[in-house]
């Protein structure tokens, strides 16, 4: 009588982490603003993430994050503590790369190689 023993058998248990992980995941459904959110003010300034309370400066004002929060993910008219109208929309992928800022500056392969020998020299 012998057993034949399956040598993959320790291996192939799925980790119980990625079972967890999956339990939470939350879908959120792009339909309304929502606390967290950023959003793109008259085309060119990228505010912080919406939380109820907050405020973003603008040069005409201040725009309350609460103007905002739960309407509808459209392009927005809001007006600010001064009575000024701003437009708000949610950014594509491309304005938030654009708009957000850089922590580290770029630098060109041929002008590095200049900066290396100028560092050597001091």
């Amino acid at each position: 009588m012998s057993v034949v023993l399956n040598p993959l058998k320790h291996f192939v248990k799925p980790p119980k982490v990625a079972v967890n992980v999956l339990r939470q995941t939350t879908v959120r459904l792009f339909t309304h603003y929502t606390e967290g959110d950023r959003v793109l003010i008259a085309g060119k300034k990228l505010s912080n993430p919406l939380r109820p309370g907050g405020t973003i400066n603008v040069a005409k004002g201040q725009i309350q994050h609460d103007d905002i929060l739960g309407k509808p993910l459209t392009r927005l008219r809001v007006t600010s503590n001064r009575g000024q109208a701003s437009t708000v929309t949610y950014p594509t992928f491309d304005e938030y790369v654009s708009n957000t800022p850089r922590v580290v500056t770029p630098v060109c392969i041929s002008l590095r190689t200049n900066e290396h020998i100028l560092i050597d020299l001091q």
